[in-house]
């Protein structure tokens, strides 16, 4: 990056310490509320605490759903590589999703990987 004066690129650096100190990946592992793991590479496992303050917004947001007339839906977690190709993201993330293997019809197992 380049800046104008000495005194733009502190301002900067003071800003970006700043951000890292506040980073939420790092503060929620410093106090225990969610971990990471190589096999699930930006998705939390959620330790007690951390579970405990999910669960609570996750009451809240349903007692608002309620109050507001909402009705809540739930989708499936795992879904067919077809949406993926419709909707475009496989053609950019392909590398980086995790694939599961399935049994097709007539026993055939494949990972949805091999969709081109």
């Amino acid at each position: 990056a380049a800046f104008g004066s000495e005194s733009e690129h502190e301002e900067w650096a003071a800003e970006r310490r700043e951000a890292e100190a506040a980073d939420h990946r790092v503060q929620g592992q410093q106090q225990q509320l969610f971990m990471f793991h190589r096999s699930s590479p930006g998705a939390p496992f959620f330790l007690p605490h951390g579970a405990a303050i999910f669960n609570a917004l996750v009451s809240y947001l349903r007692e608002e759903y309620v109050r507001r007339g909402y009705h809540e839906v739930i989708t499936p977690n795992v879904l067919g590589a077809q949406l993926w190709h419709d909707s475009g993201h496989w053609e950019h993330y392909r590398a980086h999703m995790f694939a599961v293997s399935a049994a097709e019809p007539g026993g055939a197992a494949h990972t949805g990987a091999e969709a081109t």
